[in-house]
């Protein structure tokens, strides 16, 4: 099984350390969306209220704007951090700054640091928060399905709706939206802020600035017990820009993916060849095939495209 180069593994693994820190600010600021969807959801019950019925727009109403801005702060992000590392081959000044501890002040602050428009920001908020509805539409089915499968499993034991309360409690904490177990929220923060990430650091590599300069890139993992096979049998996969392959294995590659993909610059000699991966490999005592999971197959890159130039 291949490995990714030292250096790609060295940047990916930083980047990474960004992430965490911006996907705790969304998962900390969950905290009240999440007690005020639980508040909502067990008031129904007990006035016999169609509790299972709120639950998709509550999610929608509570969550998609911490979804939405968590993917907006990590695409500009994202993009800063490109130009940063850029900074030398396109000699556009940039330098390192320290993250802000919410987004709100994260956007305003990259926003000035990278010259946007309003108008581009608010393509970005429109972008990624149809992405966020859509996210938390189709998560919602799970979790209504769960609460309603409390409510009627009390109506059988011949309970009242207040006496359901403890069945609903315990249906939203299975499904991962209460704080004492929100699994599920982390997980749409986690991997949309991922897919964001990708999708900013892409259309900076995709700017007329930057892209005569950017020869391809390398596929990395984090490389713990975690990884999961399909995902370990990309690593170290390398080709150019305009390999089509990219179009359908650049991460994130499932949910709560953390896999990456590092750009490989025109001047850094050995490292601009193609290595390819087997086509089926041996991991774990398992035949897998280097592929993303159900649903992953794209590139984030080319379907969240913004309006932003480098500067």
């Amino acid at each position: 099984m291949a490995r990714a180069t030292k250096k790609s593994t060295l940047i990916a693994n930083m980047r990474a350390n960004r992430l965490d820190r911006l996907n705790l600010i969304g998962i900390r600021g969950s905290g009240g969306a999440i007690a005020r969807l639980n508040a909502e959801v067990l008031r129904f019950t007990g006035s016999g209220g169609p509790a299972a019925e709120l639950i998709q727009p509550l999610m929608i109403e509570t969550l998609a704007p911490i979804i939405r801005d968590g993917m907006v702060a990590s695409h500009l992000l994202s993009r800063q951090m490109l130009v940063a590392r850029a900074a030398k081959e396109i000699q556009a000044g940039a330098r390192s700054f320290a993250l802000q501890t919410a987004y709100d002040g994260s956007i305003d602050f990259l926003q000035k640091r990278l010259d946007m428009s309003d108008a581009d920001l608010d393509q970005l908020r429109e972008m990624y928060g149809n992405a966020a509805t859509d996210a938390l539409v189709n998560a919602s089915g799970k979790v209504q399905a769960n609460v309603e499968g409390a409510i009627t499993q009390a109506a059988r034991e011949g309970k009242v709706l207040r006496a359901a309360e403890p069945q609903v409690r315990q249906a939203l904490t299975a499904s991962g939206v209460s704080n004492a177990s929100s699994f599920l929220v982390e997980t749409l923060i986690r991997t949309r802020t991922q897919t964001a990430f990708i999708a900013g650091r892409w259309n900076a590599l995709m700017d007329p600035d930057v892209a005569p300069i950017v020869w391809g890139f390398e596929y990395v993992t984090v490389g713990d017990d975690r990884v999961r096979p399909r995902h370990r049998a990309l690593e170290g996969f390398t080709a150019p820009k305009n390999d089509p392959r990219w179009a359908v294995i650049t991460p994130p590659n499932g949910w709560n993916c953390r896999c990456d993909i590092v750009e490989i610059f025109t001047n850094e000699g050995s490292r601009t060849r193609l290595q390819e991966v087997p086509e089926v490999q041996t991991i774990d005592g398992m035949e897998v095939r280097p592929e993303p999971d159900d649903g992953f197959a794209f590139n984030p890159g080319l379907v969240f495209q913004d309006m932003i130039t480098n500067n």
